[in-house]
């Protein structure tokens, strides 16, 4: 049989080191967990430094929601007092050398425990948090290096490592006026469907009530007010892999809907769709629609995770409030979901319309610029051009709308530029797109890593500043193109002869100097995620230019 490579998808260059044995962690076990105090808020709590290196994996709880990548998991804990706070709890952590994370979170150390969240993140989660904690109740929090391989490892892309742990409350949930979805067997899937319909579109695919508002294959689940009495899941991962023979990659597309009853809202004025969900994502979309004529015709497609990246999910809890223009006064409104997907899983809870939010400016549709490449070398600095999509989705219009960009040096943690964009007054309902800053950034031809900051801001304070700000890092090094900081997942080739071709594009200042001094490509990083299995196999590199 024919073998082949799973390529740890990279640009780096190896190297090599040598590194001492450590002892075992004292929280290497639920029964251990360390205790952390928790913060008022985030700048009053206390970082708690930790390890995962030389920890073992612990038999309890069962329940986890990675199958081999917690090799190494340690705990911590905290509890709440009579009155738990309003907002629930945060838990967040700042990466040492632990490359990537995953966590769940427990009520119990029980062997039966189910996680109350749970996530192995491939991409750049840093934590979690915990909206509806019961009162007097020690919660245990489970960590490991996510997305990793089934020993504990401390070399390679993805390795175990140390880190900074932190728990505070999180402000005071914003109180929503909700119109219809108040009322139990309306919109919170007790029981089941309660006069929802589905619809599948692919063969072997549909929506499904489950009791556990957790998915069956990888044991994601919901965090939303009542998912205690079941949520609505869409299991891709559920449709390929219990089908014989099991399909390879490319994995096939599945597709679905989730179909609301028709709903009178004669009486209501402008309104949104609030939802909770839990998406995760490998390729694929889902979309948000909705219709006036009681389902005759449906507005065009929202897509609702668009920023979601492949082996990613949304946060915990993921909340969403989608407004619906045109929908208030009519007597046959319905909403639906679409999963248009081919792997992991998309659960719904708690569908409601809520009256829209006064002032809620929005950095929209996932568009933001960044910089070219993770890491730029000192001959080819690549100038940061500014812009992003804005959005007035709230119910005023807006006055002195502006978007502003920082980027920090961080050797020193000074800004070194700071640019804004004026987008004026914008009316409820406006989105402003592909509005380019004027200023640019061109970052000197020295070793430095840099941090930007897009904030979003206006006269008035916004309800919900969350989706206001965005942030991503980069940096100048000696001589590597890189796209991402470390390693990202394991990526298997598909079809019967287990070929593959896989790559990235870089663009490379000056190839010379125009005299003598010439730029070489003088080495190729990429990590291969089975070293044993790839013994013998041939890999052919091709350099290219246009």
């Amino acid at each position: 049989m024919k073998k082949h490579l799973a390529i740890l998808m990279f640009v780096g260059l190896f190297t090599f080191s040598s590194f001492n044995a450590f002892a075992q962690p004292a929280n290497d076990d639920c029964s251990t967990a360390i205790s952390l105090t928790v913060g008022s808020d985030e700048g009053s709590a206390v970082p708690v430094s930790g390890t995962t290196l030389s920890a073992t994996q612990s038999t309890a709880p069962t329940s986890v929601c990675s199958g081999s990548w917690l090799a190494d998991d340690v705990w911590y804990s905290f509890t709440t007092g009579a009155t738990p706070p309003v907002g629930g709890v945060s838990i967040k952590v700042t990466p040492g050398s632990l490359s990537l994370l995953g966590m769940a979170v427990y009520a119990s150390c029980g062997a039966a425990e189910a996680p109350i969240v749970c996530f192995s993140d491939c991409g750049v989660t840093e934590g979690t948090s915990i909206p509806f904690l019961a009162a007097n109740t020690t919660y245990y929090i489970r960590m490991w290096s996510g997305c990793g391989g089934t020993t504990n490892a401390t070399t390679g892309a993805i390795t175990s490592g140390t880190f900074d742990i932190i728990a505070y409350n999180n402000p005071a949930p914003l109180t929503d006026v909700v119109l219809w979805g108040n009322n139990p067997g309306e919109g919170d899937f007790d029981g089941g469907l309660n006069n929802w319909t589905t619809n599948s579109l692919s063969a072997g695919a549909d929506w499904v009530w489950e009791a556990d508002a957790t998915s069956n294959q990888y044991g994601n689940t919901i965090v939303s007010q009542t998912a205690a009495n079941g949520a609505m899941l869409f299991d891709a991962a559920d449709f390929t892999l219990t089908v014989t023979p099991q399909p390879t990659q490319p994995y096939p597309v599945h597709m679905g809907e989730l179909i609301s009853p028709v709903i009178d809202c004669s009486t209501f004025g402008e309104f949104a769709c609030k939802f909770y969900q839990n998406y995760n994502s490998l390729n694929g979309d889902t979309y948000f629609s909705f219709s006036t004529d009681g389902g005759v015709t449906f507005s065009d497609l929202i897509n609702i995770n668009d920023d979601i990246a492949a082996n990613t999910a949304t946060p915990t809890p993921s909340i969403k409030r989608i407004p619906m223009p045109g929908a208030g006064g009519s007597s046959q409104v319905v909403v639906k979901f679409t999963a248009d997907i081919d792997f992991y899983d998309w659960l719904i809870d708690d569908v409601q319309f809520i009256e829209k939010v006064n002032n809620d400016l929005a950095i929209a549709n996932g568009f933001v610029s960044t910089a070219t490449s993770y890491t730029m070398p000192i001959a080819s600095v690549d100038t940061l051009r500014f812009l992003a999509d804005v959005a007035n989705i709230g119910g005023n219009d807006q006055y002195n709308v502006m978007l502003d960009v920082n980027v920090v040096r961080g050797s020193d943690n000074t800004s070194v530029f700071t640019a804004s964009n004026s987008y004026g007054t914008m009316s409820s309902g406006d989105t402003s797109e592909n509005q380019l800053f004027t200023d640019f950034y061109l970052p000197p031809a020295s070793k430095e890593t840099y941090t930007v900051t897009y904030t979003l801001s206006s006269d008035s304070t916004d309800a919900l500043p969350d989706d206001n700000s965005f942030t991503f890092d980069f940096e100048v090094v000696d001589s590597l193109f890189a796209k991402e900081p470390a390693g990202t997942r394991n990526i298997a080739p598909s079809g019967a002869s287990n070929d593959f071709t896989y790559g990235s594009t870089f663009y490379v200042y000056g190839g010379n100097d125009g005299v003598t001094n010439h730029r070489y490509v003088t080495g190729l990083g990429f990590g291969v995620g089975n070293p044993a299995g790839a013994v013998g196999e041939v890999l052919t590199l091709y350099l290219e230019k246009p």
